[in-house]
């Protein structure tokens, strides 16, 4: 672990995170349930995304909920498009984190 001089969040244990996945999401909110992160809150896949979240007051809501944002990076450059100024406009932009490539859903955590 390495102390940010400038931390992402504050560090308390009720911050909520909801997350943008590459579909189906099904796979990505079993391993993180596996690793027990009670941070991420959420997992959205993005077609749910685009279906559920298609109206500005939708997308409103959503970006009131929760404190921040993660994105795979597989799926980032699709954000832009589907979350829609609101998000962009309240400088809540998700954060890129890769999900894809480890071995065991354990390496998440490293």
């Amino acid at each position: 672990m390495i102390k940010l001089d400038h931390p992402f969040t504050t560090g308390t244990s009720n911050t909520r995170f909801c997350l943008f996945v590459k579909d189906p999401q099904r796979a990505f909110k079993d391993q993180i349930q596996d690793l027990d992160l009670p941070q991420i809150a959420k997992v959205i896949g993005v077609d749910k995304l685009r279906r559920k979240y298609k109206q500005f007051k939708d997308r409103k809501t959503l970006a009131k909920q929760y404190d921040g944002f993660l994105a795979d990076i597989r799926v980032y450059k699709m954000l832009p498009e589907c979350l829609g100024k609101e998000f962009y406009d309240k400088k809540k932009f998700p954060c890129p984190i890769k999900l894809h490539g480890f071995e065991s859903p354990k390496q998440l955590q490293d």
